[in-house]
């Protein structure tokens, strides 16, 4: 890597830390994340469907975010059919395509059942992939594992989809 793009990534990470310092999380995402694990889980389930969505899309808690996000994306997923309206309408008016990855990825880990016959839902993952753009620093470096796996998850989801059909 030549000095002028080590100097330029250097920069923008610095900006990036510093902004991401600075940045404030809800009261109710810091009540959250300060629980224990069980206490976390219990707090987060006790939640409506839209409150679930809501909390598992604000909420990033730093001590076990790959985890939390992954058991909240899961328990999202699993009301189903209850879930899929109030996650189509957040993926439509969500412009954040970190937070549209985090829909897809409930969408992803919907079951087989949930998801069939609902080529509208196939339909809004395939085109908001389409739309996504990787991130600033991804670009730079030439990595695109985001879009890489927004575009896996939306073959699966289409699979999925369809898989009732084929059995």
């Amino acid at each position: 890597m030549n000095k002028s793009k080590l100097l330029t990534l250097t920069v923008l990470l610095s900006l990036c830390i510093s902004l991401s310092c600075n940045f404030q999380t809800s009261a109710r995402c810091q009540q959250l994340c300060s629980l224990p694990y069980y206490q976390k889980n219990k707090t987060f389930l006790s939640e409506s469907v839209k409150g679930q969505t809501d909390l598992y899309l604000e909420c990033t808690c730093k001590e076990d975010s790959l985890t939390s996000d992954y058991r909240f994306a899961g328990y999202v997923a699993k009301n189903g059919k209850e879930a899929i309206p109030i996650l189509i309408e957040r993926l439509k008016a969500e412009k954040d395509e970190n937070k549209q990855l985090k829909i897809i990825s409930v969408f992803g880990q919907m079951s087989v059942e949930d998801l069939h016959g609902r080529q509208d839902v196939v339909a809004l993952v395939k085109q908001t992939v389409t739309n996504m753009k990787s991130g600033f620093l991804a670009r730079l470096n030439g990595d695109g594992r985001d879009e890489k796996y927004a575009q896996e998850l939306a073959e699966k989801i289409e699979l999925d989809s369809k898989e009732l059909d084929r059995r």
